[in-house]
């Protein structure tokens, strides 16, 4: 594991409420260059992706592994802190990571953000969509954060259907 990731999930495990939301931007790209670019963030003209937001030099290679090892430390994270602040933002990275064994957890997430955190409950709705789960009407044309309403309907109804309801 290279220095970075192993750098990264300690300050996401111990997080810094100064510094945690650029830890957690970092994570989400980590995640996000070893899923588009097979690890390699690219490095052309026209095609870089800025250094991390939370150390000093360019993001290493990323295997799978280090994604991996991510994302359990952002589900560490959201399971620790799904009240807080930054949940959204870990739950961004869970949703870049589209793993099927954060469904639980996302469920969990969704269930505690309706009719509480309009942010952190669309985000999940998103997370949960990428796991093939149908969260928006067939045929809905958008998706938006401001439509708080409809995204809570929608929220409910999907938990109505898991329920038996």
């Amino acid at each position: 594991m290279h220095e970075f990731i192993a750098s990264l999930i300690a300050r996401i495990d111990a997080p810094d409420p100064e510094s945690i939301g650029c830890s957690l931007i970092d994570a989400s790209e980590s995640i996000r260059i070893w899923k588009l670019f097979g690890g390699d963030p690219p490095r052309r003209p026209g095609r870089s992706i800025s250094g991390p937001f939370s150390a000093d030099g360019p993001y290493p290679r990323i295997e799978r592994e280090d994604a991996r090892a991510v994302g359990r430390a952002l589900e560490r994270f959201v399971e620790a802190h799904m009240d807080g602040p930054h949940a959204t933002s870990a739950v961004h990275g869970l949703a870049c990571l589209a793993d099927p064994s954060t469904k639980p957890l996302l469920l969990r997430t969704l269930r505690s953000s309706v009719g509480r955190d309009a942010k952190l409950m669309f985000q999940t709705m998103l997370a949960l969509e990428l796991l093939d789960e149908p969260l928006f009407p067939a045929g809905a044309m958008s998706r938006s954060i401001t439509d708080v309403a409809r995204n809570e309907y929608c929220a409910r109804a999907y938990l109505a259907t898991l329920d038996g309801s």
